[in-house]
């Protein structure tokens, strides 16, 4: 009869990755439209849409290194 294993366990500790920049996703209340791009992070206080509309909903911010869509 066979041993039985323990499951594998799964690390959920986050982790510090060191960046200078983000991809933000965020909607423009000005133009209606759904954006993402990326800013450096000293600047997301300032982002802006395409449009020149600051006012914005931000709905999601991740390092670069760590986005989804930019995943390699």
């Amino acid at each position: 009869m066979k041993a039985r294993q323990a499951p594998a366990r799964l690390d959920l500790n986050r982790r510090t990755v060191p960046t200078t920049g983000v991809e933000v996703e965020y909607f423009c209340r000005g133009c209606k439209g759904h954006y993402s791009r990326t800013v450096p992070l000293k600047t997301l206080k300032e982002i802006a849409c395409r449009c020149g509309s600051s006012n914005l909903l931000i709905y999601s911010v991740a390092s670069e290194i760590s986005a989804p869509l930019r995943a390699g």
